[in-house]
């Protein structure tokens, strides 16, 4: 144990931030367009809805202008009370599958109508910390839950189109599809760190998300769908990657996970620290006789 005993906190200024959303379909996206998007944007999130991915690019602005905060609060007010709680009400309340179905797809077919209405009116623009949502007023009717596997930059439109193939052929199989739009983060190569999930190259994730009724279902595509993003070396974070495994942690860092594990041995021999989730995730092979092929 440390003692913490000086920080140096860096001061900057607060920024304005201009978002705009561009949808394209799936099927007609290329590679070349996606990596245009990643290099020429500050930041990018990609919400895929149906077949349709929308391109949420982030670039900073001098002034947010009059409407900065109304948007800020409308955007909040979505993402708090909004989609999820629709998409719960729709679960609970439609018991007849054809209903619900139709329902959902409204939901979906409203949804891509407010991203094509932020597109057509150039997006929005607020203060950079009026971005952040804060879920801790918001009630468990209108709650979601998500997962996160990143995928190699040059792979992500092939993984996505995958995806949304898996996803269609599970709904067809057992009913359940996610009720909310998928998203998806870009996230630089970073080497800083054992565990960095952009170790050895830039990221693009795929984040289901859904406002769950029914966690067994929920639960259920999860570990199909690490399944799926292992097959297609996927790379989970330990955090945000619900029911993850050995094998998937071995598959995606390697060498790295092999050190780590050897690491939290040597420094925690008699597993104290150790809970029985993370007990399991640890590599029985160390790295020394996987370097040889031991």
């Amino acid at each position: 144990m440390r003692v913490v005993y000086e920080v140096t906190f860096r001061v900057k200024p607060i920024e304005a931030i201009h978002l705009t959303y561009l949808p394209r379909p799936v099927d007609e996206l290329t590679q070349e367009e996606v990596d245009h998007l990643l290099d020429t944007s500050e930041g990018l999130v990609a919400w895929t809805v149906g077949r349709t991915v929308v391109f949420q690019q982030r670039q900073r602005v001098a002034e947010p202008g009059i409407l900065g905060s109304l948007q800020a609060a409308v955007r909040r007010g979505l993402w708090n009370y909004g989609e999820a709680h629709t998409a719960h009400l729709i679960d609970q309340f439609l018991t007849n599958k054809h209903l619900h179905d139709a329902a959902e797809q409204g939901l979906f077919d409203v949804t891509r109508f407010l991203y094509s209405t932020l597109h057509l009116f150039g997006g929005i623009t607020m203060l950079g910390p009026d971005k952040t949502i804060d879920y801790r007023g918001t009630p468990a009717s209108a709650r979601y839950a998500f997962t996160f596997w990143a995928f190699p930059r040059a792979k992500w439109l092939e993984s996505l189109r995958a995806y949304l193939d898996f996803a269609d052929e599970y709904f067809k199989a057992t009913g359940f599809r996610c009720n909310m739009p998928c998203g998806a983060y870009r996230v630089r190569r970073d080497t800083s760190g054992i565990l960095s999930y952009t170790h050895d190259q830039e990221t693009f994730s795929i984040d289901p998300i859904h406002a769950s009724t029914n966690d067994a279902a929920w639960h259920e595509f999860l570990r199909r769908f690490n399944e799926f993003a292992y097959q297609r070396n996927g790379i989970p974070l330990l955090n945000q990657s619900p029911f993850v495994e050995r094998k998937h942690m071995e598959a995606a860092y390697g060498q790295r996970w092999l050190e780590f594990s050897e690491w939290v041995r040597k420094s925690d021999p008699s597993g104290r620290m150790l809970n029985e989730f993370f007990a399991g995730l640890l590599s029985e092979k160390t790295a020394e006789t996987a370097r040889y092929g031991a």
